[in-house]
């Protein structure tokens, strides 16, 4: 199998070298520069101040858990589809390398594409 490479990136700082580069925060406090794209994932939950990070990205955690319709799985399975076809993923969000709900991204888009790896019918589809 192939590796997985999605990493988590603090915004506007050095961009890694990706295939994809996302911006999962919410709306941007400055202007994206390209390749970067707005993924749409921002997270729903405001911290009021720092003792609320784990707080709130158990919430989003438990949000997708939740919902399984909810549009951020749609988005997360793309990003699965990018790792499956060997493109490598930056998300960025200002709260890297803190604790941030880019983590629980990465962690399902991990989960996504290795499922559909070692699954044959995946395997013989595409």
């Amino acid at each position: 199998m192939k590796t997985l490479a999605i990493t988590v990136n603090k915004f506007g700082r050095d961009h890694p070298v990706a295939d994809l580069h996302l911006y999962c925060g919410r709306t941007p406090k400055m202007p994206l520069i390209p390749p970067m794209v707005d993924a749409g994932l921002g997270n729903p939950f405001w911290m009021g101040s720092e003792k609320d990070r784990d707080q709130v990205c158990e919430q989003y955690a438990d949000m997708l858990d939740a919902q399984p319709l909810h549009p951020h799985w749609k988005r997360i399975r793309r990003i699965a589809e990018h790792l499956v076809a060997g493109r490598s993923v930056a998300l960025y969000c200002y709260c890297a390398p803190k604790r941030c709900h880019c983590d629980t991204i990465r962690a399902h888009a991990i989960r996504i594409a290795t499922e559909w790896t070692t699954d044959e019918r995946f395997a013989l589809e595409h």
